[in-house]
């Protein structure tokens, strides 16, 4: 009887050796890739969209992987440890992009690149959706936003998510920084909260991050 129930215990602290390994050798860093967060239905969507064959899917997915992966190690170290900091994680994701960008000079084709540009604006978008629904939480609570201000405030982010991540595009595109730009949208972000927020909370929303946001827009000139 001791020996049945020794061999049990065994069992389960392999089982659960066995789930923690698995959990810790994750692509996504945040415990078993999901559906969501994992690069299958990306590498679907593309090999669909620009007619990859088998082959081209095998060559492309160590990178596609990889990439997911310093998206996602990105997302988890702004949400740990700067979360106030919205525009943080997008300078990071947008020296990412540039950084890729300079990787795919060489080795792949004309139609492989169009297919991994894709794979990682997917990736990126997603991301930065995940971040942009973090921050209006973080505004929600921080600031005691009533519902028709959460409705409002949500508006402003949601375009400016948007019109953010097209300007990482289109400096990708062009292989040059369009600072005015980005400069822009977080001045007209800040408009449109002056006005939706009461004299208080907008005093209180300048103060969230202020330090590191107002690095980033002069490292952006």
């Amino acid at each position: 009887m001791v020996n049945y129930v020794q061999l049990k215990m065994n069992g389960f602290i392999l089982l659960a050796l066995t789930v923690c390994v698995l959990c810790l050798s994750s692509t996504s860093c945040f415990g078993q890739e999901d559906e969501y967060l994992g690069v299958s239905n990306v590498e679907d969507r593309v090999k669909r969209e620009f007619r990859l064959t088998q082959q081209d899917v095998r060559y492309l997915h160590p990178l596609i992987k990889s990439e997911n992966e310093k998206v996602l190690v990105t997302y988890r170290h702004f949400s740990e440890q700067d979360s106030e900091n919205f525009l943080g994680l997008w300078q990071s994701i947008r020296a990412g992009r540039r950084e890729f960008e300079t990787g795919l000079e060489s080795f792949f084709s004309a139609r492989q690149k169009k297919a991994l540009r894709s794979a990682r604006s997917e990736i990126e978008s997603r991301i930065l959706n995940m971040w942009m629904e973090d921050f209006l939480n973080t505004l929600t609570e921080t600031l005691e936003l009533d519902k028709l201000q959460m409705s409002f405030v949500a508006g402003v982010f949601q375009s400016e998510t948007e019109k953010r991540h097209q300007l990482i595009l289109i400096e990708a595109e062009r292989r040059a920084e369009l600072s005015r730009a980005w400069q822009d949208l977080t001045d007209k972000r800040d408009r449109s909260l002056e006005i939706i927020l009461d004299p208080q909370q907008f005093r209180e929303y300048r103060l969230l991050g202020k330090t590191t946001n107002r690095l980033f827009a002069m490292n952006g000139r």
